[in-house]
């Protein structure tokens, strides 16, 4: 079942917020922008795993659970899990 709802995203009560990105490893516009901007150890995160894990097959598709931690610190219960797509 789906259950639309209208508001901010980052104050969702959801377990998981998932953030699908491109293999430019930039995240610098739209919603990948703000998960940076609120999220910076994912991000960094997100390059560790994505050199890591470069592959030839350009369609190949992988995804990631990552731990999300606030740049303003506190508790955070979430995790992201990033898809690697090769564009949108």
């Amino acid at each position: 079942m789906i259950t639309y709802i209208i508001g901010n995203l980052f104050e969702s009560p959801a377990h998981v917020l998932i953030n699908t990105v491109n293999t430019g490893r930039v995240m610098g516009k739209g919603i990948a922008k703000d998960f940076k901007t609120i999220y910076p150890e994912m991000f960094r995160e997100y390059l560790r795993w994505h050199s890591q894990n470069q592959t030839s097959k350009k369609s190949e598709t992988n995804s990631k659970i990552l731990p999300l931690t606030p740049s303003k610190g506190g508790e955070c219960p979430l995790l992201a899990g990033m898809q690697r797509v090769d564009s949108y």
